[in-house]
């Protein structure tokens, strides 16, 4: 059976949800934030987060984004996930005491890879602009003659 919708989007699995709720008890643990605490600072039930941190007939609950979203603003709450960190950071509008966010401008994704063979060598090319930075590479293979 197939892990993808549409060939493209992963289904959460039930390793995700384990690893999330773990993740989610360890932080609580470790910063002494009890379980009915936690629930009431997220606006849910105790049973409720007793299903993310806990197996239920060996399948665990899955968080919904909006409970995810309240752990990592009003908790303070990070997560690692196969090379990927998720976590809440204030925008700059917050940190400077301002009630609204101004827009943000939206960056230009740009990529850009290429080859391109000449007569005695190659020219590589590659542009990538992600968020914050750009990388470019420049790689020219040739003969002497």
């Amino acid at each position: 059976m197939s892990n993808i919708i549409d060939g493209k989007v992963p289904i959460p699995s039930n390793e995700f949800a384990k690893e999330l709720g773990d993740a989610l008890g360890r932080y609580l643990h470790e910063e002494g934030i009890s379980q009915a605490d936690a629930s009431r600072r997220l606006e849910m039930e105790r049973a409720t987060m007793n299903t993310y941190l806990h197996d239920y007939k060996k399948k665990r609950r899955l968080a919904n984004a909006e409970v995810f979203i309240k752990a990592c603003v009003k908790l303070g709450f990070t997560f690692d996930y196969k090379g990927y960190r998720i976590m809440a950071v204030p925008s700059s509008a917050q940190q400077n005491g301002q009630s609204e966010v101004s827009s943000v401008p939206r960056q230009l994704t740009l990529e850009f890879d290429e080859q391109i063979y000449l007569t005695n060598g190659m020219l590589s090319i590659s542009l990538k602009r992600p968020p914050g930075r750009v990388e470019l590479n420049v790689s020219l293979k040739g003969k002497v003659s």
